[in-house]
């Protein structure tokens, strides 16, 4: 098999669409989960019309016994949106929609399909393929809007990631479909960078928490604190 090849414009449009088809997909329902009739992600997702005019980082403010908390959400349509598709993804996850979303039991990643597997292992047979650590972002705090679950994956030292987006309510199901984004360079944190201002002062967020660029005393947040938050991204 060649090298992969990377695309700006159209492949960027493509992401765009394959993150959406994700965050909207039916990862079905349960009626022992908590998701009720309509309060699943994917079933409140249909409502989004365009997610990339979303905001990407939301925010309250809790305040309780005097003590004022700052709880931020960082939309996980925007922190997939710096991934990239290069030849390889997207001819791995036309495979994996054209099968139906019919996934196999014996496979060595979650939410593959026939195709999807057969696709892998030929990549395996041609090419350097190691398979690197599985991770659930349940498992670490983070501040993303959905849960991620997926599979390092290096290939002829491209690095890429095997990725379903939790669209359920029970985070032990509601997976959807696996899908193979191209990592450019750099493993996937559990969150993305956040800058902006409380009260006037600069911080930046990496991680769960908030720091003050300078040196100097902690911010008290109050019921009114202003807060100027953005996302600057962290995948390049």
């Amino acid at each position: 098999m060649t090298a992969p090849i990377k695309r700006e414009g159209k492949m960027s449009e493509r992401l765009s669409q394959t993150i959406t088809a994700m965050l909207k997909e039916n990862t079905g329902k349960n009626f022992l989960d908590s998701g009720g009739s309509i309060n699943r992600h994917w079933q409140r997702n249909q409502l989004v019309e365009d997610f990339s005019a979303t905001e990407p980082v939301t925010w309250e403010l809790n305040t309780y016994n005097d003590e004022t908390e700052l709880l931020v959400t960082l939309n996980v349509y925007h922190y997939l949106m710096d991934l990239s598709l290069d030849d390889r993804c997207v001819a791995f996850n036309s495979l994996q929609d054209s099968d139906g979303g019919d996934w196999v039991a014996n496979s060595d990643f979650y939410g593959m399909t026939e195709s999807g597997v057969n696709y892998l292992a030929e990549l395996q047979e041609f090419n350097e393929f190691e398979i690197g650590r599985t991770f659930n972002t349940y498992n670490d705090e983070n501040i993303l809007s959905q849960t991620l679950q997926g599979t390092f994956i290096d290939i002829d030292d491209e690095k890429y990631v095997l990725l379903q987006v939790h669209g359920g309510a029970d985070v032990r199901g509601g997976y959807t479909t696996s899908k193979l984004f191209n990592l450019g360079g750099e493993y996937m944190p559990n969150d993305g960078g956040i800058t902006g201002t409380i009260d006037g002062v600069d911080v930046h967020m990496e991680g769960v928490n908030l720091y003050p660029v300078y040196s100097g005393d902690e911010i008290k947040l109050t019921p009114d604190s202003k807060i100027e938050l953005d996302y600057y991204g962290i995948i390049e």
